[in-house]
């Protein structure tokens, strides 16, 4: 079974090799500060607020912009990674 938008965080299966991208459904600056506050305040809507941009084995993420790097969330802890970021199941 694979995820799709609004089920942010559920999967069938963990083993299956899969990586689910979700990105923030905002269109503009505003709308995605609403959502950020409502994000922060533990009020999101899943299946309003979240898009699946697919189900991969490999994920690579490029910038176009001149920052080489971004703070991100992995597991509960900020670290900050290096474009290119490769993700994959092992």
């Amino acid at each position: 079974m694979r995820a799709t938008s609004g089920e942010v965080g559920t999967r069938a299966s963990l083993s299956d090799g899969r990586l689910s991208l979700f990105a923030v459904q905002a269109h503009g600056r505003l709308s995605f500060l609403w959502f950020a506050l409502r994000a922060a305040l533990g009020k999101s809507r899943p299946h309003t607020d979240f898009v699946m941009l697919g189900d991969y084995a490999a994920i690579t993420v490029q910038t176009r912009r001149w920052r080489r790097t971004i703070e991100a969330g992995i597991d509960g802890e900020v670290r900050e990674l290096e474009f290119p970021m490769t993700f994959r199941v092992e």
